[in-house]
């Protein structure tokens, strides 16, 4: 029976391999195994069943704030706290910017190429293989553009005598 099951266990790799073996091998992290075949051997040793571990939606992000050193009447900068067990964070920006909505591994986004004087609302959401979490948003407003302009020089009109 072991010699049937180490067969099957590695799909005929080697079908002289003993359960020994076999499960040897699988303790050493042969990637070559199938997570089925790894499982059937570990519960053929008597280690019972192996479960993948779950995988759940990070947690919104938090502290989402704007970095006001960067933010100018063209960008705007944002920065936010890493959420445990993010692999990514997708962000959009309203009104459409473009380029967004757009992902991300950073903490942190410059947004340039803006309009002066506009309000802007940047959301974030964290995310893993099992979905993303709720937007956290944060609206600011660019800059105005200033404009300083020079009087205009004027001639003097001559008098008349």
């Amino acid at each position: 029976m072991a010699t049937t099951l180490t067969a099957a266990i590695h799909k005929n790799q080697n079908p002289n391999e003993t359960m020994t073996q076999c499960l040897a091998r699988l303790r050493d992290k042969d990637e070559t195994m199938t997570h089925e075949a790894r499982d059937l051997a570990i519960i053929a040793d008597g280690g019972g069943p192996v479960v993948p571990p779950v995988v759940t939606k990070p947690k919104p992000v938090t502290k989402l704030i704007e970095q006001v050193h960067v933010s100018t009447d063209t960008t705007l900068g944002f920065a936010w706290d890493a959420s445990t067990g993010a692999t990514k964070y997708t962000l959009s920006v309203t009104p459409a910017v473009a380029g967004f909505p757009k992902d991300t591994n950073q903490t942190e986004m410059d947004l340039t190429g803006l309009t002066a004087a506009t309000e802007y609302t940047f959301s974030v959401k964290a995310c893993n293989t099992a979905g993303c979490s709720a937007n956290v948003s944060k609206k600011a407003t660019t800059k105005a553009t200033v404009v300083v302009t020079a009087p205009k020089a004027t001639t003097p009109k001559p008098k008349v005598p």
